[in-house]
């Protein structure tokens, strides 16, 4: 299953990294695998995060990754990560292209 996190603007900035960014979706095998998988890629929070069910797809909002706008992303700079329980990492750009 896939468990998508998403940043909070609370402080005025987003983190944008090679490990983060406005969206991370892990795929993991329950929601407290999803959240210590978040943690060892940055991901901080102060609370786990709690799903009634993870997705099928990796998903934003209901939406595809690769179709989802990200109305805050840079042309060029990834606005999603997707990582997988194999270790692959697929990163998603403004334009919707996995790279």
């Amino acid at each position: 299953m896939f468990y998508h996190y998403d940043q909070n603007n609370s402080g005025g900035g987003f983190v944008v990294d090679d490990r983060v960014t406005f969206n991370v979706i892990i795929e993991a095998d329950s929601p407290e695998d999803a959240n210590q998988r978040a943690q060892e890629v940055g991901i901080y929070f102060d609370y786990n995060y709690e799903w009634q069910d993870g997705m099928e797809t990796p998903m934003i909002y209901g939406t595809p990754v690769e179709d989802h706008k990200e109305p805050w992303s840079e042309p060029g700079k990834p606005y999603a990560y997707v990582y997988y329980k194999d270790g692959g990492q697929v990163s998603y750009s403004r334009t919707g292209d996995a790279k």
